[in-house]
């Protein structure tokens, strides 16, 4: 392996959510910046089951939310089963908690 000099302001430990979200406000900003991670490879399945409201927050004020509601679909409901045995279900989220739609 041979190390060359890479001029950069930040170094991104973690390509997971927090670690892209954190390269992608810094280079917004002007911030030269490099991620590394331990997969070699870029991952191809979601590790999330969803994204909660306050995410959605910050995805509206990174200026990218048109583009990540664009892409997601909206849950209508959750069932959760533990061992194959269904314990709770919920059928429609109503209440409105944050100022995105459907939050």
């Amino acid at each position: 392996m041979s190390l060359t000099k890479v001029d950069i302001d930040v170094l991104v430990a973690g390509a997971g959510p927090v670690g892209l979200a954190t390269a992608c406000e810094l280079l917004r900003h002007g911030v030269r910046c490099r991620i590394i991670d331990k997969a070699a490879e870029p991952v191809q399945t979601s590790r999330a089951l969803g994204i909660q409201a306050r995410s959605l927050e910050v995805f509206e004020n990174m200026g990218v939310i048109d583009r990540v509601l664009a892409a997601g679909t909206k849950a209508k409901g959750v069932t959760i089963a533990i061992a194959s045995s269904c314990v709770s279900v919920c059928n429609t989220f109503k209440r409105k908690i944050a100022s995105i739609p459907f939050c």
